[in-house]
C-alpha cells in the first residue's frame, strides 16, 4: 500500500509508474483509489478507472493489484 497526495501529484505518480513499468490493462487488474472525502468524481485515465479527489490536500491510498 502506497500513499500519495491527491490531485496533480496523483497523476504524476500514475504516469510515472505506467510509463516506467509499461503496464497494460492486461497486466493490471485494477488501480483503486479510495478517499474519506465526500467530493469526488470518477474518470478514466489511461484506461484505468480512478477516483479523482477534488481536495488537493487529501492523502489517498493507492492500491495496484
Amino acid at each position: 500500500m502506497r500513499k500519495i497526495n491527491s490531485s496533480s501529484s496523483m497523476y504524476d505518480e500514475l504516469t510515472h509508474q505506467v510509463g516506467r513499468t509499461r503496464l497494460s490493462l492486461l497486466e493490471v487488474s485494477s488501480i483503486c483509489l479510495t478517499s474519506m472525502q465526500k467530493s469526488q468524481r470518477q474518470l478514466w485515465y489511461w484506461g484505468y478507472k480512478i477516483v479523482e479527489d477534488l481536495e488537493a490536500e487529501v492523502t489517498t491510498p493507492l492500491c495496484i493489484q
